[in-house]
């Protein structure tokens, strides 16, 4: 660090070779997934940074000389650095805890709303790219490499203040911008991860039966009934427990993983041969598709079921690395104590949350997950009658206008291709709210594909005010890995 308790220096980040797998690979889509047309169960994987920033005893003891020291340290409480101003309870996404990450809407200083995932896994707050314009000049850059995607180069600019509701966050001076582009969802785009920079500073409560996150005192939490305890190691999110097959085991608490957690080569595969999966990795996927379900295992002496497990990386597995993810710990109220170093996890659940995007399929006429002929119309109508649903179907058509004009990047006049409808809990939770005039600007992103082409073409519309005409702002060719591979310039 630069001197200053909890801030992240341009030294200490250019020194370090940044290590970060993704929170979870968003934008997959068939014919790669496991469930084609389900977007909820995706390749995931959690940060890589913090263990090898922190790689814990005996034969690492080495590797953490080349990285000292922790960005996301949490200073003590003192007259001079009191404890932090406590925002007021906010809603996440529906979806949370269900096969999506766990979103939120901060602002900046301008009053600009921005859609966050909430990323225990992720040592510092990151913005996407796009809002570098806004940051000021960028202080350096440094060389990040993102799990299964590779290198990327990222920009280092000092910190925004960043607001949630009317409480300015605690954060560390200085923020990384990546392309976030490849982690959204369908829908609205994500701007930005928040880190273990600003979460080490609070006490917070995940509660995803109201879908709310509570903020706490930390110093006067009650412990009682909150459930079992676990102590957080000093500098980084990880406890120790019985898990699996494994005695005391060192597990990361990682929010940024969709599913139900990570687990080692060797651990993954004694787990297959132990147990018959209800889900087996797809034969044709890449390596990062390992996701599987368990029938059954153990946490800290609790039975639970239906556990969806990926296979970390080779380089995880080799340091030992292994997480609980967000759909794990939404089987319980969680409170993340984290200035004293405390976690709870009150059990509610053995098996996963209600999958509700099952009902809303069966509504629609799936079968055996394979959707009707006339879904694009089935979906359509669905939109018509829910308050937020037209503005989905207004955006589609502007998009639609575009191509028949031959103004749509990637794409020739007389080309066909589909238009996908996003089947994902949160986006039909947002069309049942009624538009507020403080919605605006709103953005939202789209994808279509051609016929014979595994690449999606994605597309990000605008509208700024109701009533409005769209504005397209961003235009990009994806993989079906999710790398971004051509960018569109927007005339």
């Amino acid at each position: 660090t630069n001197g200053t308790p909890g801030s992240l220096s341009s030294e200490f980040l250019n020194r370090m070779a940044v290590v970060r797998a993704l929170p979870p690979m968003t934008n997959l889509r068939p014919p790669v997934l496991i469930f084609p047309h389900d977007s909820r169960y995706r390749s995931v994987m959690h940060n890589v940074k913090w263990r090898l920033s922190w790689p814990g005893p005996s034969i690492f003891g080495l590797l953490s000389l080349l990285f000292l020291c922790s960005c996301a340290t949490t200073p003590p409480r003192s007259a001079h650095n009191p404890a932090p101003l406590l925002p007021a309870d906010t809603s996440f996404n529906q979806g949370a805890g269900r096969g999506n990450p766990l979103y939120i809407t901060l602002r900046l200083e301008s009053g600009e709303k921005l859609l966050f995932s909430v990323d225990t896994g992720c040592p510092v707050t990151c913005l996407d790219k796009s809002l570098e314009p806004k940051l000021g000049k960028r202080l350096s850059s440094t060389l990040g490499l993102w799990g299964y995607y590779g290198l990327a180069r990222e920009g280092v600019y000092q910190a925004p203040a960043l607001c949630l509701g009317s409480t300015r966050l605690e954060m560390s001076d200085q923020v990384c911008t990546v392309d976030l582009r490849s982690k959204s969802q369908p829908g609205r785009p994500l701007m930005g991860i928040l880190g273990m920079d600003v979460l080490n500073h609070y006490c917070l409560q995940l509660d995803f039966e109201a879908n709310v996150i509570h903020f706490f005192d930390p110093g006067r939490l009650d412990p009682q009934g909150l459930g079992k305890a676990f102590p957080l190691d000093p500098d980084i999110p990880w406890i120790h427990a019985d898990f699996l097959s494994v005695k005391d085991a060192s597990v990361c608490i990682d929010t940024g993983d969709s599913s139900d957690g990570a687990l080692t080569s060797g651990l993954y595969n004694r787990e297959l041969q132990k147990q018959k999966p209800l889900l087996h990795p797809s034969p044709g996927a890449p390596k990062a598709q390992s996701l599987v379900c368990f029938p059954a295992g153990n946490f800290a002496g609790e039975t639970y079921t239906n556990l969806f497990f990926h296979k970390c990386t080779p380089l995880l597995s080799l340091l030992g690395a292994r997480s609980i993810g967000l759909q794990f710990l939404a089987r319980h109220l969680v409170t993340l104590n984290f200035p004293e170093r405390m976690v709870y996890l009150q059990r509610r659940s053995v098996g996963p949350l209600p999958d509700e995007l099952a009902d809303l399929k069966a509504s629609l006429g799936f079968v055996n997950d394979q959707p009707p002929k006339d879904i694009e119309a089935r979906f359509a109508a669905l939109a018509k009658q829910q308050p937020g649903g037209a503005r989905f179907l207004n955006a589609s058509e502007f998009l639609a206008s575009l191509k028949k004009k031959g103004q749509l990047p990637g794409w020739l006049k007389n080309e066909t291709g589909f238009a996908h409808a996003p089947f994902d809990s949160d986006l039909l939770f947002d069309w049942q709210k009624a538009i507020a005039p403080d919605d605006y600007p709103f953005a939202q992103t789209l994808f279509l594909t051609k016929k014979g082409d595994e690449s999606s073409y994605n597309y990000t519309v605008v509208q700024t005010s109701m009533g409005a005409p769209w504005q397209l702002q961003r235009a990009w060719k994806e993989a079906p890995d999710g790398r971004v591979l051509k960018d569109y310039p927007i005339k």
